[in-house]
């Protein structure tokens, strides 16, 4: 907004000129409620008002959200990819040239060319990654010709999509950006591509819950349990923990193959979604029981309860990060010659070692 002021006007005269809106913080119209933090009404802008994403980055990190410590470019394109709008992504051609300097030298000075290293550090999350095409630029003419090519493409994907729509009035209903994409389409592979691409919108979608397991908050209504009563609570929550990985394991070997058999997009969708489900009632667990008030000498029973289910939740995590990278590693080896065999393999895990050990303790220590 500041060293980009005059490119920003310009682009948005273009885009303006095709009839589209272009949704710019710098502007009256740009839509807010005033309830919401700065940071939340632009992630909701692209989360609710945005067709297509393009980012511009320069010089200037931006503002940066102290929740996250990231600037809020930066989760917009998070929450961009999160609903699967089509990001076109734009550096400057001069921070991109000093960006390959600093992959080679990171503890250089390159404050004559930007205002903080951590521009390089976000452009290196996007573009190293192969998570977004980066395109060069150096005027705002540059951007214009490149959108006007691009913006072309989509809407002759557009058109093919709404072709293959047809009578797929369900689908549409229940999908949305690559997910109906993939449905539409179903180019080889698409049934783990759904499967995968859902489940990891589903689970960015509950990325606050994950920032607050982590940051070791609690939620829930604060409840004080009797000393006495201790042992009891803490067998019904590890019932109830259990009772999660139950859940998901039923539903990756018994749910997951027959939609995957039947080839059903709509039965792949409620797996994915289900499972995400299951992530979060395990996780709203682990928040609810660090909410419990119990006497000083049962802390650490409970501290170490709460947290019995942390890897059951980062291996569902991982699980859903890593399908769709470890599909096309797959299918690369096939590729150079390599094996063809793709597991769907999760793994959940309860640490309960360390907590047994403390109710042991606990229960002698009330028989003395």
């Amino acid at each position: 907004m500041y060293d980009l002021s005059e490119l920003r006007a310009q682009l948005r005269n273009f885009i303006e000129a095709l009839g589209w809106r272009a949704v710019m913080s710098e502007h009256d119209s740009f839509p807010i409620d005033p309830d919401r933090t700065t940071v939340e009404n632009c992630r909701r802008n692209v989360r609710e008002n945005a067709d297509v994403f393009v980012m511009v980055v320069g010089a200037r990190y931006g503002s940066i959200d102290a929740v996250a410590d990231k600037s809020i470019t930066n989760l917009e394109l998070v929450e961009a990819r999160a609903r699967g709008v089509p990001a076109y992504v734009f550096v400057n051609r001069d921070v991109l040239a000093q960006f390959r300097v600093w992959k080679a030298n990171p503890n250089g000075d390159y404050s004559s060319v930007v205002d903080t290293p951590r521009i390089f550090e976000f452009i290196d999350s996007f573009r190293e990654g192969g998570e977004s095409w980066t395109f060069e630029f150096i005027t705002a003419e540059d951007i214009v010709n490149t959108l006007r090519l691009q913006f072309a493409y989509l809407t002759q994907d557009a058109l093919e999509l709404r072709q293959k729509a047809r009578g797929q009035d369900r689908l549409v209903t229940e999908l949305e950006g690559d997910a109906l994409m993939l449905a539409l389409r179903r180019d080889e592979y698409w049934e783990v591509r759904l499967f995968g691409t859902v489940l990891e919108e589903e689970l960015d979608r509950r990325a606050a819950l994950r920032r607050d397991i982590e940051h070791r908050l609690a939620s829930g209504t604060v409840t004080s349990v009797d000393i006495a009563e201790i042992a009891s609570w803490a067998q019904d929550r590890l019932s109830e923990c259990s009772r999660f990985a139950q859940s998901a394991t039923a539903i990756l070997n018994d749910y997951l193959p027959h939609v995957l058999a039947d080839e059903d997009p709509i039965g792949l969708t409620a797996v994915a979604r289900r499972l995400a489900e299951v992530w979060e009632d395990c996780a709203r667990w682990t928040l609810r029981c660090r909410s419990i008030r119990v006497d000083k000498s049962a802390q650490r029973l409970v501290d170490l309860l709460s947290d019995a289910n942390s890897n059951m939740l980062n291996e569902i995590w991982e699980f859903g990060h890593t399908l769709i990278p470890r599909l096309d590693e797959a299918i690369q080896s096939v590729s150079s010659g390599g094996p063809s065999n793709l597991r769907l393999t999760l793994t959940l895990t309860v640490d309960v070692d360390e907590l047994n050990e403390e109710v042991a303790r606990f229960g002698r220590t009330l028989l003395e």
